[in-house]
C-alpha cells in the first residue's frame, strides 16, 4: 500500500541517519579519550620520551621521570582556602555588581569571567570565612553531584564553602596543578570521598596532596602543550557535535514532512 511505502522510505531514512549518527558519537567517545590519554601521559610522563624514569611510589601515578619531585600542596601555593555563603534571604549581603561569588555549579573545566550572584563590601566584612581570591586561582568542588569540578579564576572572586582554592603560586604551576587534577580527580575521590550517597572531601584532603612535577619551567611547557592540544580536541569535538545536531534536526523534519505529505515519498527508494 502506499502507507506502506512511505513507512518503509521514512524507515530507511532514519535508519541511515541514526547510523551515522552512532558513528559520530563513537567518534566523540573517542576523542575523549585521546584527550583523557593525553592529559594523564603528559602530567606523569612530561614532553621528554627519552628521559629516565623512576617509580612515583603512588600505585595510581605509576612511572615518572627520574628528576620529578613531589610536591605537596600546602607547600608549593600560598593558600588553600574556602569560603562560606552568606544568608540568602538578606538584600545586604547581594548585590547586581559587587564581587563574584562562585558555587560548584559554575566549575566547568574553564575559566571563570562571571558569576550568577555577587556579593557587596559589607558582606566580606561581616564574614571572617570569605577572601577575594586573585585571578589565576585553581577552584576545586569539594562536595555532592559537583565533586572534582575544576575551574581557573579570570577575574578576582570569592566563593562558597563547598570550593576548595588554591592560590599564589610557589612551586607549583597552576596550569599545571589544573591538568594534574583533571587526570587524577576520580582517582582522589574513591580514595578519600565520604558520604553515602553524596561523596565529599575536604580541605585538608587537598591539601596534603602530593603532586609529582619538574620545576616550574617545566611545568609550563606541559601546560602550554596541553593547552593547545586539548584546545583542538575540543574544537573537533564542537564541530563533530554540531553535525550529530544537525542530522537530528533532518531526521525529525523528514519524519513530519514525510508523515504530512510535505514531500513526496511514494515510490522512489
Amino acid at each position: 500500500s502506499e502507507r506502506g511505502r512511505i513507512a518503509g522510505r521514512i524507515d530507511r531514512e532514519t535508519s541511515r541517519i541514526d547510523a551515522l549518527i552512532a558513528k559520530k558519537t563513537r567518534f566523540i567517545e573517542l576523542l575523549k579519550e585521546k584527550r583523557s590519554g593525553l592529559i594523564t601521559h603528559a602530567v606523569t610522563k612530561g614532553l621528554d620520551p627519552n628521559v629516565k624514569m623512576k617509580d612515583s611510589g603512588v600505585e595510581w601515578i605509576g612511572e615518572v621521570p627520574e628528576h620529578w619531585e613531589r610536591r605537596k600542596i600546602t607547600h608549593v601555593f600560598e593558600g588553600v582556602g574556602s569560603g562560606t555563603t552568606p544568608p540568602t534571604g538578606q538584600h545586604e549581603w547581594y548585590s547586581d555588581r559587587g564581587i563574584p561569588w562562585i558555587t560548584t555549579g559554575e566549575l566547568r573545566e574553564t575559566v571563570i569571567t562571571g558569576t550568577v550572584k555577587y556579593l557587596t563590601t559589607k558582606a566580606l566584612e561581616e564574614f571572617s570565612t570569605l577572601r577575594v581570591y586573585p585571578v589565576g586561582s585553581l577552584v576545586i568542588a569539594m562536595y555532592g553531584a559537583t565533586i572534582g569540578r575544576l575551574g581557573i579564576l579570570g577575574v578576582p572572586a570569592t566563593t562558597n564553602q563547598a570550593c576548595c582554592v588554591l592560590s599564589g603560586e610557589i612551586s607549583l604551576s597552576i596550569r599545571f596543578a589544573y591538568f594534574w587534577l583533571l587526570a587524577f580527580k576520580q582517582h582522589i575521590i574513591d580514595l578519600y570521598a565520604a558520604g553515602g550517597g553524596q561523596p565529599n572531601i575536604n580541605q585538608e584532603i587537598i591539601a596534603n596532596l602530593r603532586i609529582p612535577a619538574p620545576i616550574l619551567v617545566d611545568q609550563a611547557g606541559i601546560a602550554t602543550f596541553l593547552d593547545r592540544e586539548t584546545s583542538s580536541i575540543d574544537t573537533l569535538i564542537a564541530k563533530v557535535q554540531r553535525s550529530i545536531d544537525l542530522l537530528k534536526e533532518r531526521r525529525s523534519t523528514f519524519i513530519t514532512a514525510g508523515v504530512t505529505g510535505r514531500i513526496d515519498l511514494r515510490g522512489g527508494s
